[in-house]
């Protein structure tokens, strides 16, 4: 059994000049995930994120290859899934030569009608293995990402149908993502294939991105569960750092330097706002 105050403190991120490092390295933050807005991956200067990790001790976990309605490994049309394909495998050439380990792929975008459910599927598995390949001649490891809504690996079943396709595929555990299933379902299914998080809190109807405790999520139950999995990986942040000042669940801006504190004070978030 793990233990989540040894887990290291990591943060996806957006922001990569030296600046950023500076302040993720000031605050605690011990590894990051490199994951901007699609629009920004053409314009990433690898070097200097490599230079600015390696001057800062602030090391690169992983990379959250891109994705949109048309940056989609389980499209219909053959030449967008392919092109989808080539871009994730240049991304992953590029943050494995920076330093990262994993990289994160989202299985689908969306929506996704039912009646194509099958074939979206199988498009996905099949670029999945060819990205599995590259990820293996990169010595990467591939981690599929669970999704809500009506993309692919809403729940755990189907989530069990993509990461059976291939024994190289490795499990990304987003926690604000699960609309379906439950945190201990998932856990219990896929503790042999976790090797990496994206923590947030939610109100259990839709993704939310909020800083733990903001949510409904009962963070020492979902911990304890972790830990009980021997979960070993970094405890990575994926928050909305701007906050949301409207809609169903509006919720505070918060900082970079409220991470480490939330990770260390992480079981005494309750849900619904209690606190031990």
């Amino acid at each position: 059994m793990t233990d989540f105050s040894k887990w290291k403190t990591a943060l996806s991120c957006k922001k990569f000049d030296g600046a950023a490092f500076d302040s993720y390295k000031k605050f605690g933050i011990e590894l990051i995930e490199i994951s901007p807005r699609r629009e920004d991956y053409p314009a990433l200067n690898w070097a200097e994120i490599k230079s600015e990790s390696e001057r800062t001790g602030v090391k690169i976990w992983s990379v959250h290859l891109p994705f949109s309605r048309d940056i989609n490994i389980s499209l219909p049309d053959r030449k967008k899934r392919e092109d989808t394909v080539c871009l994730h495998s240049d991304y992953m050439q590029k943050a494995a030569e920076a330093g990262a380990r994993v990289a994160v792929i989202h299985p689908s975008s969306e929506p996704i009608d039912e009646r194509e459910r099958g074939l979206y599927l199988k498009n996905a598995k099949a670029s999945l293995k060819v990205l599995a390949d590259r990820a293996q001649e990169l010595g990467l490891i591939l981690a599929v990402e669970n999704l809500p809504r009506t993309c692919l690996c809403r729940d755990s079943e189907e989530t069990a149908q993509i990461l059976k396709s291939d024994d190289r595929l490795r499990f990304c555990f987003d926690v604000n993502h699960l609309l379906i299933d439950s945190h201990a379902r998932f856990l219990e299914r896929f503790a042999s294939k976790l090797v990496t998080l994206h923590i947030s809190d939610y109100d259990f109807k839709d993704e939310r991105h909020a800083l733990p405790g903001c949510g409904k999520i009962d963070w020492r139950e979902l911990v304890l569960l972790l830990e009980k999995a021997d979960y070993s990986g970094p405890f990575l942040y994926e928050v909305n750092l701007d906050g949301r000042a409207d809609g169903e669940m509006p919720f505070p801006p918060t900082s970079v330097c409220d991470i480490r504190k939330n990770h260390m004070n992480i079981k005494s978030f309750t849900g619904n706002g209690r606190r031990l």
